[in-house]
Parts: C-alpha cells; sequence; structure tokens
C-alpha cells in the first residue's frame, strides 16, 4: 500500500496523496491534511536542522516572540555580561517579580505571543535567541522546503495519516501510523549522527581523530 515517494513540491505531494488514496472526494482536503501532519510534525520531530537564531535590542519587559518559534534552546545577552539567560516557568518569573531587582537580564518566560524579561532591560541590552523554529509551511507560494526535499517520506506518511484520520480508515492509519514513526525515527537518528560526527572530526589540537 505504501507508494514510492518520488515528490519535492507541494503539488506533487498532493498528487502523490490523492492517487494513492484513489478516492474522488480528496482534492478538497488534501492541504487540509498537509497542514494538519505539519503540525503533528513539528511536535515529534525537533532536530537541529529546525534550529534558528534572531538577535534582538531588549527594549522593555515584554518582547515579541518570533512568529515561527516552537521551543527555545538557549537565550544570551550579546551585550554587557553576556551571560545565557535562564528559561523560566511563570510562576518562577512572577516571583521573581515580587522580591524586585535590577541590573543586567537574567531571566525570561514566555507568555503567549511575548517574552516577559527580569529584570526589566535598560533599553540597552540585546540578546541573541537560538530557538527551534516551525518548519516552513508548504502553500502554493512556498511550494518546498528542506524537510520535503530531505525527507519526503516524513511529509507523505503524516500525510496519509491525517487522511486515514479524516476518513475514519482503520487501514490507513493502521499502515501509515508506524511508518510515520519510523520515519521521524531515522530523521531524529541522522541528526544525531551528525552532531556526533561534529563532535568527533576534530581533536583539541585541531587535527582529525
Amino acid at each position: 500500500m505504501t507508494a514510492a515517494v518520488t515528490v519535492s513540491t507541494y503539488a506533487g505531494l498532493q498528487a502523490l496523496v490523492a492517487s494513492t488514496i484513489g478516492r474522488s472526494d480528496t482534492a478538497a482536503s488534501v492541504a487540509d491534511w498537509i497542514a494538519l501532519a505539519e503540525a503533528r510534525i513539528g511536535r515529534e520531530l525537533p532536530v537541529d536542522r529546525m534550529l534558528a537564531r534572531e538577535t534582538a535590542t531588549l527594549t522593555g519587559e515584554f518582547g515579541t516572540v518570533p512568529t515561527d518559534f516552537l521551543a527555545p534552546l538557549v537565550m544570551r545577552l550579546t551585550t554587557g555580561t553576556k551571560q545565557r539567560l535562564r528559561y523560566l516557568t511563570m510562576s518562577q518569573m512572577a516571583e521573581l517579580q515580587e522580591a524586585g531587582g535590577d541590573g543586567p537580564v537574567q531571566a525570561y518566560a514566555r507568555i503567549g505571543s511575548e517574552f516577559w524579561f527580569y529584570p526589566v532591560p535598560s533599553g540597552s541590552d540585546t540578546a541573541e535567541l537560538i530557538y527551534y523554529a516551525a518548519i516552513p509551511a508548504l502553500s502554493d507560494s512556498t511550494t518546498t522546503n528542506w524537510l520535503l526535499t530531505s525527507h519526503p517520506d516524513v511529509y507523505f506518511r503524516a500525510t496519509m495519516l491525517e487522511a486515514g484520520l479524516f476518513y475514519e480508515e482503520q487501514t490507513l492509519i493502521q499502515t501509515y501510523s508506524p511508518l510515520f514513526s519510523d520515519a521521524i525515527q531515522a530523521v531524529q537518528i541522522a541528526s544525531r549522527r551528525d552532531a556526533m560526527a561534529s563532535d568527533m572530526e576534530m581533536s583539541p589540537s585541531g587535527s582529525v581523530i
């Protein structure tokens, strides 16, 4: 039941899903299944390829979260102490705020679409945020992205799983749920392997090990 995956574009993925399902009523729903698949992939995939970086001047107690933000890896000041900021829960931040304090920013939390900083920045601090970013969503104008190019099986299997859930078709669900999990695991293993290779490539002296 698994089709050979050779697609590298949004239109190609839609066509493959439609032809694999083989029903006349799929055209209006394939785009929705792909969007749902992207949400599922984003929750389960986080790998180094999804890391992004932004810099900003901290001008007040609150700052804007990047629109493609999924989760933080590290935020650090790039001026002054250049220290790494602690990522705290809302309750932890509230306790710090009650205790009061000033000086360079030490910590941050997320409130919806904003970051909350402690102590309140003076307006001269700049920071760098490295974070896991959502995979660029496919559309008629964004016809491909790094994941579809490198791992089309992840997209295809996730979309087929969403189609099975839509139709309440147990055969599709039972077929593509484990196949999707296998594809996600393969990407994660490849990411860890690449990270290990990078760590081992150079010795402390700079020579190849």
